[in-house]
């Protein structure tokens, strides 16, 4: 079959998808979601990064990165630089009980999350756990994690899992 023409930047906007590995995540595990539109700062979310890593004593990525992954001890970061938005994403390991009460993203320094640069796209807290031995009531479920607001759900990973939201943009 012919396709149409091909765009000409679809070997590089393929090569971006393709181009940052993705981080292992083993339950029970929290993860704050960051993506911020940039808006005309680009290189200010490396410098954002390397400054985070200094404060921590840990070692910054090269200058010239457009990725990293870097260990902090209480928790992991993992940023990514887009084309118009840079990612950050805060995982911290945590227990099976775990809530939403204390996200994966209170480990970093306020006036560093405060002071990133360009504008909030997506801010999302998930918890990554363990599945539950029982039938999942979503009554309870709600209740406990979503402020009792009405849920959408699926299995994931070839039903070897199950993903919840509720949609809501919360203060946090």
């Amino acid at each position: 079959m012919l396709l149409p023409e091909n765009h000409d930047q679809r070997e590089e906007l393929n090569n971006e998808v393709h181009a940052r590995p993705p981080e292992e995540l083993k339950p029970p595990v929290a993860i704050s979601y960051l993506a911020l539109f940039e808006a005309g700062r680009r290189g200010e979310d490396m410098r954002a990064v390397r400054e985070l890593a200094e404060r921590f004593s840990v070692t910054p990525p090269d200058e010239s990165a457009v990725h990293a992954s870097l260990e902090f001890g209480a928790f992991r970061l993992k940023w990514e630089r887009h084309t118009e938005f840079s990612r950050f994403k805060v995982i911290v390991p945590t227990t099976p009980d775990a809530t939403f009460e204390t996200p994966a993203i209170s480990k970093l320094p306020e006036d560093w999350v405060s002071g990133l640069p360009g504008q909030t796209i997506t801010a999302t807290n998930i918890l990554l756990l363990p599945a539950p031995t029982e039938t999942i009531d979503f009554d309870r479920l709600s209740k406990q994690h979503f402020g009792g607001n009405t849920l959408i759900g699926a299995s994931v990973g070839g039903g070897k899992g199950e993903a919840y939201t509720d949609f809501r943009i919360r203060s946090d």
